[in-house]
């Protein structure tokens, strides 16, 4: 039984599944179910495995995909950017991706919404479509877990995400991330632009190991979160679960 199972999941606090075709069968138990999914077994048969790291922007996750499939960076970026694929989405995850993913401030509308993650399929010529769309899927069932405590706070999918995106960007393996969220609202509160390196690189469009005053507040972008107050248009890379709960549970 799916709800049952679901349940079980959540009150046994079982995470880190891994994206993949998997085969069961009727006697096995939960928990058999449950080491399958987070050991990946699947891998060992899977035709086309793609390792999508946390902290990618969708240009970086396009070229991995590339590098994987027969499938240029170009074509996958043309792709996602598809009206008539953005409108699909929107129709198969409606609580995930609203018409904020439209803001004609963002530079891609699907930025944050493939979640890293480690995906296997059983074919190597898995259609581009169903590549993404798993990708987009592994998102929505993530932050269907936090839709209630992400209503409750008075906010949307995407400006958790987009918040989110900023902590794993600013965050490191010994960083508590929930620090790093508090310091963004207590900033917000105040008035006080959330000032944030990431999103002035996000917005030049190429990686720079030092950025300078001009950098800061000659970059005429809304991503510019040292020249724009609030929330930038939308989320700058790929975050992990950690990042989305320090979105929405930050340290006082």
């Amino acid at each position: 039984d799916d709800l049952v199972f679901k349940y079980y999941v959540k009150f046994k606090n079982e995470t880190e599944f891994q994206a993949g075709t998997y085969s069961f069968s009727p006697s096995m138990t939960f928990n058999e179910i449950i080491t399958s999914l987070k050991t990946g077994r699947v891998d060992q048969d899977a035709a086309l495995k793609i390792q999508i790291p946390e902290g990618l922007n969708l240009t970086e996750i396009a070229a991995i995909i590339a590098k994987k499939t027969d499938y240029s960076k170009k074509e996958i970026l043309n792709t996602l950017n598809n009206k008539d694929f953005i409108k699909k989405v929107m129709e198969s995850y409606p609580d995930l991706v609203t018409t904020d993913v439209l803001n004609e401030n963002i530079k891609y509308p699907l930025e944050g919404y493939l979640f890293p993650a480690t995906y296997s399929f059983d074919k190597k010529d898995e259609p581009l479509e169903d590549i993404l769309l798993s990708m987009i899927k592994k998102t929505n069932d993530i932050m269907e877990k936090y839709q209630v405590d992400i209503h409750k706070k008075g906010m949307t999918v995407h400006q958790v995400l987009t918040l989110a995106s900023l902590v794993e960007k600013e965050a490191t393996n010994e960083t508590d991330r929930k620090i790093i969220a508090s310091v963004f609202y207590n900033r917000m509160k105040t008035g006080m632009p959330l000032q944030t390196d990431p999103t002035v690189i996000y917005a030049i469009g190429k990686h720079k190991e030092r950025l300078t005053f001009k950098d800061y507040y000659e970059v005429e972008d809304p991503y510019n979160t040292y020249l724009h107050t609030g929330y930038p248009p939308g989320p700058i890379a790929a975050s992990g679960e950690m990042s989305v709960e320090a979105a929405l549970y930050p340290s006082n």
